[in-house]
């Protein structure tokens, strides 16, 4: 066996691809803060609202929503079905689940009230 070489790691030579990266960075933040936008105004968001060059970035632009808004969730909805073929398409879909585990929603919290007080009126004291 030879002896490993010492020396100096090759430089790393400048890459035209490094420049395209960059460009990815920005294109996947700013798509990132329209998917954003448009979650958290109700909308359902899908790979396909975008054309098809610019789907990996979607995803990736996904993933960076997902991470800053754990509420974001994928939900699947049948898009098409043949039943003689027996063939279903599902959709992958991204949109703000309401109920998480630190978040009570109000119609929750009125029936817990309500709840609460028949509980109290059944055994026979007033609030």
């Amino acid at each position: 066996m030879s002896a490993p070489r010492k020396g100096k790691a090759p430089t790393a030579m400048g890459r035209p691809e490094a420049q395209e990266n960059n460009n990815d960075t920005s294109i996947i933040a700013s798509l990132a803060d329209s998917i954003k936008a448009s979650v958290m105004a109700g909308e359902v968001v899908t790979a396909a609202d975008y054309p098809e060059g610019k789907r990996p970035l979607f995803w990736a632009a996904i993933a960076r929503v997902r991470d800053d808004l754990p509420c974001v969730k994928p939900i699947w909805r049948m898009t098409n079905e043949q039943h003689v073929d027996g063939i279903r398409t599902r959709q992958k879909m991204f949109r703000i689940c309401p109920r998480q585990s630190e978040v009570i929603d109000a119609a929750l919290a009125g029936l817990i009230v309500f709840a609460v007080a028949c509980i109290a009126l059944l055994a026979g004291g007033a609030l």
